[in-house]
């Protein structure tokens, strides 16, 4: 082995194996959890020696084959393939749309159609376009067929089943036009068509599919622009198109998820920190901040303006602060239960102050829905100093409990065996709110609905067949963190790029209240391109350095 990949097989098993006994350290006393780490370690470290060992074998006669041979008149044209892989991905997700007709109408889909229809008031803290583009097409069903789940039908076909496979499609055309194997990429193609749990998704009317899709074509824009070919370098009309629509699927990503603003205004700084001396150098990195910065203010000032229009308020900040909220109700709650007691009167009645009819019975490990509906924000916002001092005090005080109770929020996505919510990807929710608009699952494939939700519900125990572990998004989640310690050791400009956004996103997925399947719908959709994109990069060396075109 090269000194580069005994660095990528030491750091990577290593590194791994932290990730790995996540999910095993609950309760578990230092030397065991030591044990754990080197026992994984090792394992870790036989499983890349060998991957590592069968690469430098059989590289050449095999791996190279991943890459196609370059373009020309003779071969399939990209837009082709991007139609041929489209269609492909339709057919594969006709049965579940005909299983879960016209769409499984749960997460907060009734809470915002019930927005749209008066029964709430408007809230960004749900995405007011997704709300009005939900609302409007079920209201439209409504009128033009006397049948609200008609307008929800065609919700779920066009903007999740076409408008995903059209994402996955271009995705894969772009990897197409830099010469990644065609037959790799159909491989892929048939991997996400044939996963149930995508297909159980992609039904699944909530706004983090449609998010997904505009992230993804996002981030291809963005390597279409940075990292053009030499042909299309030249191309000035292709370069202005793609520009305009990095700023379209970047507005629309922000406009879809609340944490969107705060992703992009990260992403920003970092860009500009790492590659500050290209801002002078390149007119094509210039114009491309210059667009992340107009997206960035465009959307606050949307968010400032549109309570005033619509009369709607703000996003509650309780959702920011739900790993603390859990911490600090596990910790109660553990108290509450011991003996001798951890916490003086004075410090328990300080933080349970912070709490409506705060019942300890109804404390959640794997989700801190309960405790954050019950916390006072705004005891927070008169004295938030005051706050964060209980806080750091609780924690310390009981950090075995404070770091398990996040640990359980976290660990469902390196092992979605151990959530017990993966069913709700197939099940309605608050049916009685919109009782006028009568919206039901009407399964046209009754066999087939049987199916997908044996599998989700599979999918929670800790006996689940090997055949569904296969299609875990955890396995995305470890192929990012890999692919990240290989283009840090590689220094792989261009997949640190692509890497860049989703390690944003799940940073954000890690601050979130609960591990639901429908948050890691994000990077499983991104999945084949991001493992088009290791290949690539193996396969072009001449990346080593390479930072955007000039």
């Amino acid at each position: 082995m090269s000194k580069k990949q005994i660095r990528l097989w030491l750091w990577s098993a290593s590194i791994l194996a932290v990730f790995n006994i996540l999910t095993k350290i609950n309760d578990q006393s230092l030397t065991g959890i030591v044990v754990q780490l080197l026992l994984k370690t090792g394992i870790n470290l036989i499983i890349i020696f060998i991957l590592i060992l069968l690469y430098n074998i059989f590289y050449k006669k095999y791996f190279r084959k991943f890459k196609s041979k370059r373009i020309t008149k003779s071969t399939y044209s990209s837009s082709r393939i991007m139609l041929i892989f489209f269609l492909l991905l339709v057919l594969f997700w006709i049965p579940a749309f005909l299983a879960l007709f016209p769409g499984t109408f749960g997460a907060d889909a009734p809470i915002q159609l019930a927005m749209y229809d008066g029964i709430y008031p408007l809230s960004d803290h749900q995405p007011i376009l997704h709300t009005f583009l939900i609302g409007g097409l079920i209201h439209l069903g409504d009128v033009l067929f006397k049948n609200s789940n008609i307008g929800l039908a065609i919700y779920t076909f066009v903007f999740q089943i076409c408008f995903c496979a059209y994402s996955i499609s271009y995705s894969l055309s772009y990897l197409y036009k830099r010469q990644v194997s065609l037959k790799l990429l159909l491989l892929l193609i048939i991997f996400m068509g044939i996963n149930p749990i995508v297909q159980s998704l992609i039904c699944y009317v909530t706004k983090d599919i449609m998010f997904a899709a505009t992230f993804l074509l996002f981030i291809v824009n963005c390597c279409e622009y940075l990292f053009p070919s030499d042909r299309l370098r030249r191309n000035k009309r292709f370069l202005k198109i793609t520009l305009i629509k990095i700023g379209l699927f970047g507005f629309l990503s922000i406009q879809l998820r609340s944490q969107g603003i705060y992703i992009f205004i990260v992403a920003l700084l970092i860009l500009l920190i790492c590659w500050c001396r290209l801002f002078k150098e390149n007119a094509l990195y210039k114009e491309f901040i210059f667009m992340q910065i107009f997206v960035i203010g465009i959307s606050m000032l949307i968010t400032m303006i549109t309570p005033y229009f619509l009369n709607s308020g703000y996003r509650d900040s309780r959702e920011a602060l739900s790993v603390p909220i859990q911490q600090i109700a596990t910790i109660l709650k553990k108290d509450l239960e011991r003996d001798n007691k951890l916490l003086s009167s004075n410090i328990y009645d300080q933080a349970i102050s912070y709490f409506e009819n705060f019942d300890k019975d109804r404390i959640d490990q794997y989700s801190a829905d309960y405790p954050k509906s019950m916390f006072l924000t705004d005891k927070v916002k008169e004295n938030p100093i005051g706050f964060l001092k209980l806080y750091i005090y609780l924690v310390f005080s009981d950090l075995p409990t404070s770091v398990n109770s996040y640990l359980d929020l976290i660990t469902p996505y390196f092992d979605f065996r151990l959530s017990p919510y993966n069913g709700l990807a197939i099940n309605t929710s608050f049916e009685d709110l919109n009782p006028n608009r009568n919206i039901k699952t009407y399964s046209l494939f009754p066999g087939y609905y049987q199916y997908l939700k044996d599998v989700l519900y599979d999918s929670s125990s800790l006996n689940c067949p090997f055949w569904i572990r296969i299609f875990d998004p955890a396995i995305v989640l470890y192929l990012i963190i890999f692919m990240l310690i290989y283009s840090l050791i590689y220094k792989r400009t261009f997949s640190l790029f692509v890497l860049l956004y989703p390690i944003l996103y799940i940073g954000t997925m890690f601050l979130g209240p609960v591990s639901l399947l429908r948050y890691s719908f994000v990077y499983s959709l991104e999945g084949p391109f991001l493992l088009g994109v290791m290949i690539y990069s193996i396969n072009n060396q001449r990346f080593k350095n390479r930072l955007p075109i000039k």
